[in-house]
């Protein structure tokens, strides 16, 4: 704005705004530089007194930005230059000044009135500001990412839903993507054979998937108990400006793997049980099932986290008799150092025993 000069000849930087746009945003004052007021229903009529020492704000629509002067009734606002003297036709007195803040009637400009004869416009720049991405994710304890131990590779399309990058001009090139960090409970490395993973969904944009693949005889046990991952969704936007671009997402999400039973191995094995020819009952004492199957020939896989069948992890020497021939004698067997009985089994009725239980 050109200075004006008043009586003194000193310098004026006191305007007179006569119109302003407010499509984008709204334009707003303040005469003690802390309250500010919207500028509004200002004209040639009632024009808004502003002086060098008042604030005047752009307050922008959220997501606008740009330089909306630029546009037809974009943001911009018009002004006259005034010298501060009392103002001729105001709503005061004529003779008394007349405070900052006040609309007056600049219609009658230059010559000899306190309001210059040119008007100017000023444009508003709104620089742009990357918007945080987000997304809807569900609850911590969905039961969809409990599985059973060993259950294999898992997907859950569409677990992430309301996908948006905040897709203005500005920002719809732009790629998401997705974080997923440990926080707490079972450690992931041994719990995951191909750890957890959402990716965005190649037909619908606004969707992400959820894969995961529990490790071989892993589990989360009632220890550690489930693993706990924090969900971060990224954007490409830049931070020029104070822009954001990641969320980190409203909800953790909880793995659960359930343990369930492995079964034992039965290696390649013949055991031989002896007894001499015509031995009488009374001396054929039998045999303990531990020393009839060698150490070894049973195995049973121990899970990662949580312990297999037995639960001090020591060998096991257990077995279940599924057939018996007795064409040359009669198998007997004895249960806690009870009388012998015979062994009578079938294709569905096998007969179990434990280590310490004779035959």
């Amino acid at each position: 704005v050109d200075p004006g000069f008043d009586d003194d000849d000193a310098p004026v930087e006191a305007i007179a705004i006569t119109a302003a746009s407010v499509s984008n945003g709204t334009f707003e004052f303040s005469t003690n530089g802390t309250d500010f007021h919207p500028v509004v229903g200002v004209s040639e009529t009632q024009s808004l007194l502003l002086d060098d020492t008042d604030k005047l704000r752009f307050v922008p629509n959220a997501d606008f930005f740009g330089n909306p002067g630029t546009l037809a009734g974009n943001g911009s606002f018009k002004f006259r230059a005034w010298d501060q003297r009392s103002v001729t036709g105001s709503s005061t007195a004529a003779t008394a000044d007349v405070a900052t803040g006040t609309k007056v009637d600049t219609s009658t400009n230059g010559g000899t009135s306190e309001f210059s004869s040119n008007e100017r416009a000023a444009n508003i720049i709104v620089d742009s500001v990357d918007d945080a991405p987000t997304a809807t994710i569900p609850n911590l304890t969905d039961s969809r990412l409990t599985v059973l131990e060993d259950a294999g590779a898992q997907t859950i399309n569409g677990f992430v839903t309301n996908l948006d990058d905040q897709g203005s001009t500005f920002e719809s090139g732009q790629t998401l993507s997705f974080a997923l960090t440990h926080l707490s409970g079972t450690d992931n490395t041994t719990l995951f054979s191909a750890q957890p993973v959402l990716t965005v969904d190649g037909s619908d944009p606004t969707r992400a998937n959820l894969t995961w693949t529990p490790a071989t005889d892993a589990n989360t046990g009632d220890t550690e108990g489930p693993s706990v991952f924090r969900v971060t969704l990224n954007d490409t936007g830049s931070l020029a400006n104070g822009g954001a671009n990641s969320t980190i997402l409203t909800s953790n999400l909880q793995f659960v793997v359930t343990s369930q039973n492995d079964a034992p191995v039965l290696e390649n094995i013949t055991p031989v049980l002896s007894v001499d020819e015509d031995q009488s009952l009374g001396s054929n004492t039998g045999t303990t099932i531990a020393a009839l199957i060698a150490d070894g020939s049973i195995t049973e896989a121990k899970d990662a986290v949580n312990p297999g069948l037995d639960d001090d992890d020591t060998p096991v020497k257990a077995i279940a008799i599924t057939s018996a021939s007795v064409s040359n004698g009669t198998f007997e067997f004895s249960h806690d150092g009870g009388a012998f009985e015979a062994v009578v089994v079938s294709a569905t009725q096998s007969l179990l025993l434990d280590d310490t239980d004779k035959l």
